[in-house]
């Protein structure tokens, strides 16, 4: 699955750098399916333990082509 965007939202105080620098996959990675759902799975994890955010959600939507669509709320 190659990600091909992600998007974040939500988010009106924390900068997007610092919250892509928690993510565990970056636009243009190249990850297999079950490692897709697992850096999901982490980057959330990563997200919430900055205690930055009082809840944190992670989704991946694959496109019929293989493509990843992030969202980061």
């Amino acid at each position: 699955v190659y990600i091909q965007s992600i998007h974040l939202s939500g988010n009106d105080k924390t900068k997007a750098s610092i919250i892509y620098r928690e993510l565990n996959f970056k636009e243009g990675d190249s990850l297999t399916v079950p490692q897709l759902n697992r850096s999901v799975e982490l980057s959330e994890k990563r997200l919430f333990n900055t205690s930055l955010f009082l809840e944190t959600h992670v989704t991946a939507q694959i496109d019929s082509n293989r493509n990843a669509s992030i969202d980061v709320i």
